[in-house]
């Protein structure tokens, strides 16, 4: 899967997971963290900056995340990186 991130600042890790912040205004004290499953307000003191490799890991990992990142334009997911397969694919269709 071909993954590219559109907004690199969305992703945060809080409590070991990485997940997104939505919905938040910029002073807030609180953050609303979205890990693709589930919704939790966070102190905006306990929440982390993750490294690129852990948000590509999180991505191909976590369907809910891929999809919540997809729907609010946070990153983008290519499902289908080979080409000629795809076309393939397509092709037996017809």
């Amino acid at each position: 899967m071909k993954i590219i991130i559109l907004n690199k600042e969305a992703f945060v890790k809080y409590k070991g997971k990485v997940g997104v912040v939505l919905f938040t205004q910029e002073n807030s004290l609180t953050v609303n963290f979205f890990d693709g499953y589930s919704h939790q307000k966070a102190n905006r003191t306990d929440i982390g900056i993750p490294s690129t490799n852990e948000i590509y890991e999180a991505l191909e990992t976590y369907q809910g995340l891929q999809e919540t990142c997809t729907e609010y334009d946070i990153a983008y997911m290519d499902h289908h990186t080979d080409d000629v397969q795809y076309l393939n694919y397509c092709k037996s269709y017809n």
